[in-house]
């Protein structure tokens, strides 16, 4: 019985195993069918691990929409102070700005004054930030000439300029002049 069990048990191979197999296009094709049976496995294994990870990254994601709902919220009630210390900021750097360009009335009207001749009546002293424009009337042009030396003479004043000349409405013996100086911002 036995030998009947052998000849029945008889395996199907849809690969002939005649001579076809010991050819080259038969072992090609033996060749191609088991390297696209690894093929086949390797693909599985990544779409399972593509599909397994998923899970992670759906979690990871849904951590990280937490985090950045929650920083949202965070800005949103910091909002108000962010925006009261913004300007007491741009009010502060105005006021430093300001202090620190800043022309002292008293110091320069002292300055000039030490300058000026006998000769010379001032009508006017104008300060602004650009510049300080002086009137005033003198006996002759010697006067003017010796005013403008000396403050030319004082590195703050080196700029002087004859804006004006000419004679006195009221007296026409007198001459009335101006002169503009450009203002030398301080640094502290």
């Amino acid at each position: 019985m036995s030998a009947l069990k052998s000849k029945k048990e008889k395996q199907i191979n849809l690969l002939p195993q005649d001579k076809f197999s010991e050819t080259t296009a038969g072992r090609v094709l033996v060749w191609f069918l088991s390297t696209f049976r690894t093929l086949v496995i390797i693909v599985e294994l990544f779409v399972i691990s593509a599909f397994m990870s998923r899970f992670w990254l759906d979690a990871k994601n849904t951590d990280l929409s937490e985090e950045i709902r929650q920083k949202e919220a965070q800005i949103k009630a910091m909002k108000e102070t962010e925006n009261r210390i913004r300007e007491v900021q741009k009010k502060t750097s105005i006021i430093s700005e300001v202090s620190s360009n800043k022309i002292i009335p008293s110091e320069v009207i002292s300055k000039l004054t030490s300058q000026i001749p006998p000769t010379i009546i001032l009508s006017s002293i104008a300060l602004n930030e650009e510049k300080i424009t002086i009137s005033g009337i003198a006996k002759d042009e010697n006067s003017i000439a010796q005013i403008l030396v000396n403050l030319q003479s004082q590195e703050e004043f080196k700029n002087t300029a004859l804006s004006q000349i000419g004679p006195d409405e009221e007296n026409s013996q007198l001459l009335k002049f101006s002169l503009s100086i450009p203002v030398k911002k301080t640094e502290n």
